[in-house]
């Protein structure tokens, strides 16, 4: 099944792991379609999204593609970014509608500025294979960093190597904390530049200093390794 296929890239099967977080199995997921049906028709956005993946996978609904987008459509323009990351798959791959790659990346950027896991991936996806934009080796460096798929930026990085050096500087001097924890990364491991753990600290301090987990965590860790004695 597309849509599964797509949030399983790196996200897991969305189906059953929707269902476990709501506390159901995937036959009382399917069996909880009537009482979606009522919450959805009284605006609620969640409903509405779990609606619309009965009708996408014909669980307790017969299956109608047609309906799941109507439903995933309701819930996205609500701000659901679930819904948005889904409705974006339909576009992308003309489920339910008529294939629109363009409008698939508007949803899947709409569901990333909201902190959807699975967006990320798929934006990276669609930068890198250019399904819906030009080519932009920015965006999708910049994608790759976000991604929950470190094997994905790590491979894509070893091909783009040449460009990645100027690209990572750029996004980490206009307060891209994922990039400032990358370049500090590259400049401590000597890859891309060369090996300046000056530099490193440096770039981890500016990420650490907007909050940037990763990187207080890190910084703490050179900083302790900076105290031990030299042998």
């Amino acid at each position: 099944v597309m849509l599964n296929e797509a949030c399983s890239s790196g996200c897991g099967s969305f189906i059953e792991n929707f269902a476990q977080s709501l506390g159901y199995s995937v036959q009382d997921f399917a069996k909880a379609a009537g009482w979606w049906q009522k919450a959805a028709e009284q605006g609620d956005a969640d409903a509405q999204c779990s609606l619309g993946l009965c009708y996408d996978f014909g669980n307790g609904v017969e299956q109608n593609l047609a309906k799941a987008t109507q439903w995933y459509r309701k819930a996205a323009e609500q701000g659901l970014a679930e819904a948005q990351f889904n409705l974006g798959v339909c576009y992308e791959v003309g489920r339910g509608v008529e294939k629109d790659p363009p409008k698939a990346v508007e949803w899947y950027l709409k569901a990333a500025e909201q902190g959807d896991h699975c967006a990320p991936l798929a934006l990276f996806r669609c930068y890198n294979e250019c399904i819906g934009v030009e080519p932009n080796i920015s965006k999708t460096l910049e994608w790759s960093l976000k991604s929950s798929e470190p094997r994905i930026k790590e491979e894509w990085m070893k091909e783009a190597k040449a460009d990645v050096k100027s690209i990572l500087i750029r996004l980490a001097e206009q307060g891209d904390t994922d990039s400032q924890f990358e370049l500090a990364w590259c400049y401590e491991k000597g890859d891309c530049v060369e090996r300046d753990l000056a530099k490193a600290k440096e770039w981890l301090q500016k990420a650490a200093a907007q909050g940037y987990e990763p990187a207080k965590q890190a910084l703490k860790e050179l900083e302790e390794e900076e105290k031990q004695p030299q042998e």
